[in-house]
């Protein structure tokens, strides 16, 4: 693992694990960095040239003018592939990062070989399995003011590294254990992250603009059925943040793509089982010259 820093309409900061071949982009979630894939990055280097971005406006990455909406960042990945290979990159997307490779994979599918998505936010789920604090803070989110006045009261509430280790425990499963090395890793982003003036600004507006795909939810089923690429769901049946339902949902409205459910997983499989995640990773993407 490398990090890097390159200029691309401004710095991007990310994660190189190395490999050859085709180019696997590996694309974190809301609030999230390269770090999040830091568990299985290595792991997937025989699959191709493994690059962990930093999104503009998350981890390192400021944004420098660039929008954080989900589809403005489906665009910026789209000519960063361009920028880096002259073939399909295999797309890996967790949470926020799995519904902007599939606006990617939508709207430019030359661009896409095949899509591993992990607990992609998507409609039709139960909200009462939603984790009760992040079903409390959603409707804050969307009133300006109010959500920077509350993001910065739990700021000021937990110290960073409480607030990274209750971050976690809520995006996983139950009995899920994310290493402490792991741990440490997310809490050196934050500490980075906890100086930058941007942070709540990029945040709020990466999270409005999710909403925007998913209401009403035809707008997001005529997304997912123009995907023609190959994909791989990936859901936790424990996920409190999407609800497993809404995977079911999606699933049985592209029943032509491969379902794996990951009993009593959590939101971020790659972290809570990245043993059982890379086995899942390699047999859908097989080798770079296979494919």
């Amino acid at each position: 693992m490398e990090r890097f820093t390159v200029d691309f309409r401004g710095p991007l900061h990310g994660m190189d694990y190395g490999g050859e071949g085709r180019l696997v982009l590996l694309v974190h979630g809301l609030g999230g960095s390269s770090v999040n894939w830091v568990d299985v990055g290595e792991g997937m280097n025989h699959l191709g040239r493994v690059i962990a971005p930093d999104l503009p406006g998350f981890g390192r990455t400021p944004p420098a003018g660039r929008s954080t909406t989900v589809r403005k960042l489906a665009d910026f990945l789209a000519d960063f592939i361009v920028s880096r290979t002259d073939r399909p990159a295999a797309l890996v997307g967790n949470s926020m990062g799995a519904l902007v490779v599939m606006l990617l994979a939508g709207e430019r599918p030359e661009l896409a070989e095949r899509l591993i998505l992990i607990d992609p936010p998507a409609p039709g789920g139960d909200l009462r399995s939603l984790n009760p604090i992040w079903a409390a803070t959603m409707p804050v989110y969307f009133i300006p003011g109010v959500n920077r006045a509350l993001m910065a009261w739990v700021y000021r509430r937990e110290t960073l590294q409480r607030r990274t280790e209750d971050g976690l425990r809520v995006l996983a499963g139950r009995g899920s254990r994310i290493s402490d090395e792991t741990i440490r890793l997310h809490l050196e982003t934050v500490l980075e992250r906890s100086h930058m003036p941007w942070v709540y600004r990029t945040y709020f507006k990466a999270y409005r603009s999710i909403f925007r795909q998913l209401v009403p939810a035809w707008k997001y089923d005529r997304m997912a059925r123009r995907i023609t690429a190959p994909v791989l769901l990936v859901h936790g049946t424990a996920d409190s943040v999407v609800p497993f339902r809404a995977a079911q949902r999606l699933a049985a409205l592209r029943p032509d793509w491969t379902f794996a459910p990951l009993a009593e997983a959590g939101h971020i499989a790659m972290l809570e089982a990245p043993r059982l995640f890379l086995d899942l990773a390699s047999g859908f993407l097989g080798p770079p010259a296979a494919r």
